[in-house]
């Protein structure tokens, strides 16, 4: 999702699923949370170039949590609670080189 900015370029947005407490202690803190306006029980997040992409990884992971069968939550405590291989390997990325990796990986992984 993508919103005008104050200075008419893209701002691009994220709009997660939250746990209610964590929603509740996000929110009070402003920029880059808010709280959209149709959809309860979650969380929107302004990117940017100061995005904590760190964080952002745990919250879509949460998120998902929150919404997946237990079967497959299950799967992702065995993976290491959620951090996978592959995202530790692009931590140190800037967020176009990541997204790009993301993409070359899937890629490889289709063929395969």
């Amino acid at each position: 999702m993508a919103r005008e900015d104050a200075i008419g370029g893209a701002a691009p947005l994220l709009v997660l699923r939250a746990d209610p407490d964590e929603r509740d202690t996000l929110l009070p803190t402003g920029h880059p949370f808010f709280a959209p306006r149709a959809c309860r029980g979650r969380i929107g997040i302004r990117l940017g170039h100061d995005t904590d992409w760190g964080e952002i990884g745990e919250l879509v992971i949460e998120s998902y949590r929150l919404l997946a069968p237990k079967k497959l939550t299950a799967l992702l405590d065995e993976q290491g609670g959620g951090i996978w291989p592959t995202q530790r390997a692009l931590s140190s990325q800037t967020p176009t080189s990541r997204w790009r990796s993301a993409v070359a990986g899937r890629q490889v992984r289709a063929r395969e």
